[in-house]
This record gives C-alpha cells, sequence and structure tokens, in this order.
C-alpha cells in the first residue's frame, strides 16, 4: 500500500463509514437511527466516487481485473477465516451463518463476486428459482451489491463509449425497477440492488464534478430521485426507503460532501492504514466479533469484552491481509516459474 496514492479525505468516510456499522452490530450505537446500514450506504457513495476516478482511466478489462485483484483476494481469505471460526464454535452458537457445510461456502466464493448472476441463471435455468445460499457471514449482502454494481458499470461505460452523462442518466433510470413486484424471482436478493443506486451514482457525481466534468446541476438527479423513492415508500429486503428515514440517509450526501472539502493533499499514515484496512474489518467483523464478544463476556464487563474484541478484529484484519498478499506474490512468482 503506497500512501502517496490514497485520498485521505476517503480514508477518514471509510474509517467513519465502519465506525456506524460496527458500533451498530456491536450494540453501542451513538444514536438509535444509525444503524449498520447507514455505515454501509455510506460505503456505497465512496465506492461509486472511487470507481468513477478509476474506470476513466482504464479500459473495460482493466478496471475489472484491477477492481477483482483488489477485492477479491481478500475477500476469500477472509470468508475462508471466518467459515473456520464459525465451525470451531459451532456447538456453543447455532446461528444460521455456523457450519453450513463446504456446498454454502464454495457457494460463497464463487457466485458472490460475479454478482451472483451466473449461479441464479444456471439454477434458474435447471430448478427453475434463483440461488438461495446463505452467507457465511450476515454482511456479505453488501457485497452482492457492491459486485453488480461493478458488473453493471462497467457494461455500461463499454456501450457508451465511456459517455459518463448518458452512464448516470441511464444508472438513474436503473433504479426504479425497485418499484417493480419482486415476485419475477429472476435474481437473488430482488430489488435490493436497484435501491441502492442513487447512492453510487452521488459519488461518481462528486467525482465528476470535482473534476470540473459536469456542473453542479447534475447532484439534483440522486437527489430528487432519492426523494420520489422515499416519498413513494419503497421496500426492500435489507433497505425501506420512506419519509420517516429521508433525513437519515439524506445525511449521507451532506456527511461526504462535508468531508470531501475539508481537507486537501494531505497525508496521514494511521488513518491511511486505517482507511485500507476497513474492507477486511468488515468482512470479518460481524460473526466472528459477536463470538468472541460472547465469549469474553463470561470473564470481563460487556463493554470491556467489546472494546478488546476491536482491536482483535483490526489485528486479526491485518494478518489476514498480509496473508492474502503473501499468497498472491507466491503464485504470481509460480506462475513466471512455469
Amino acid at each position: 500500500m503506497q500512501i502517496s496514492n490514497r485520498n485521505l479525505n476517503i480514508d477518514i468516510l471509510r474509517c467513519l463509514s465502519i465506525f456506524i456499522v460496527i458500533s451498530s452490530h456491536f450494540d453501542f450505537r451513538i444514536h438509535n437511527s444509525l444503524d449498520g446500514t447507514v455505515g454501509v450506504v455510506l460505503f456505497f457513495i465512496i465506492s461509486g466516487y472511487c470507481i468513477q476516478r478509476s474506470i476513466l482511466k482504464r479500459n473495460f478489462l482493466d478496471f475489472l481485473k484491477s477492481r477483482y485483484l483488489r477485492l477479491v483476494p481478500t475477500f476469500i481469505v477472509c470468508v475462508s477465516f471466518t467459515a473456520v471460526f464459525e465451525h470451531l464454535y459451532k456447538d456453543l452458537y447455532t446461528s444460521r451463518h455456523h457450519d453450513m457445510g463446504l456446498q454454502y461456502f464454495l457457494s460463497n466464493i464463487i457466485c458472490i463476486p460475479f454478482g451472483n448472476f451466473p449461479c441464479d441463471f444456471t439454477r434458474l435455468y435447471f430448478k427453475g428459482a434463483p440461488t438461495g445460499f446463505p452467507f457465511v457471514d450476515g454482511v456479505y449482502w453488501s457485497l452482492l451489491v457492491e459486485f453488480r454494481y461493478y458488473i453493471l458499470i462497467s457494461l455500461m461505460f463499454l456501450i457508451c463509449n465511456k459517455n459518463y452523462k448518458v452512464v448516470i442518466i441511464t444508472l438513474s433510470l436503473f433504479q426504479f425497477l425497485s418499484l417493480i413486484n419482486s415476485n419475477l424471482n429472476f435474481y437473488s436478493k430482488e430489488n435490493d440492488f436497484a435501491l441502492y443506486l442513487n447512492f453510487f451514482i452521488f459519488g461518481m457525481i462528486f467525482y465528476l464534478y470535482e473534476i470540473k466534468k459536469i456542473n453542479f446541476f447534475y447532484f439534483l438527479i440522486p437527489i430528487l430521485n432519492f426523494f420520489i423513492l422515499s416519498f413513494i415508500s419503497v421496500q426492500g429486503i435489507s433497505l425501506n426507503l420512506n419519509m420517516n428515514n429521508f433525513i437519515i440517509y439524506f445525511s449521507t450526501f451532506i456527511i461526504f460532501i462535508f468531508i470531501m472539502m475539508i481537507l486537501n493533499n494531505k497525508k496521514n499514515y494511521l488513518i491511511s492504514i486505517a482507511g485500507y484496512l476497513t474492507y477486511p474489518i468488515y468482512l470479518i467483523h460481524y460473526d466472528v466479533g459477536i463470538i468472541l464478544i460472547n465469549e469474553l463476556s463470561i470473564i470481563l464487563n460487556k463493554n470491556i469484552s467489546t472494546a478488546v474484541v476491536i482491536f482483535m478484529i483490526i489485528f486479526i484484519a491485518w494478518v489476514l491481509d498480509k496473508t492474502q498478499i503473501l499468497i498472491i506474490r507466491k503464485i504470481k512468482n509460480f506462475l513466471k516459474f512455469i
């Protein structure tokens, strides 16, 4: 990881996002309305910004290659660690996540990085219904949304020949698929993906506005669409948009703009390291963290247990990241050798 290539504002936002997610899952949230989905939504805005920056500099295949090399190795290592950890505690914790077997473990590794689409269509052909495997960790639903966005945005830029204005307008129309009755049953997780498109689009627009490719009025597209969906009250599996939670989700736009504008061209090593580690931390924190907190709470105060586990999760995430880097390096050396 090169600190010189990192955006401090983005790393601050990543740290804030993972704090909101962990505080919700570990039950010490600052406010009841700040549930984990708010932090995930902020991650999606960040993704929209970073992906727009990345895709303008690369062609279709180079972009997908860079994204998958960045995300999939870490994902596989973290899924494997979580699955083994859950298996070790299968007799003590019998939730839907634990000891689900090799079939579901492989389904997570193979299907999620491709947005479930190949698996959905294959099972739809043979079984008449999309895939329905459980996630090794419950937070992996957001990865499904993320990878689907990568696939869609790559195809959109390829088809539109990198005409970002056409891409933004087309994506903004895609989100209204969330209004369609999900009983069509063509792909897994129903209309959740379309519900989150607004947040990706907002991040994309911010980057294009930042480099002076579009004017300020383009921000009205995701804002107005978000208001319309909230006013209509659209319900998904992981997100329900309505006027009761409009302010809390709309605030993610404000938070993103505010933090992106307060610092310019500054570097901070610790924040950059923390921002870099938010991905593996997110992948392992939930099930592993809950198990560790429950175990430590037998001998320690609940708050102390939670604090200790947070540091443990950060350390484990660092070790797993180093592990995947080492594995990738050895694979590359082996391929050069043969």
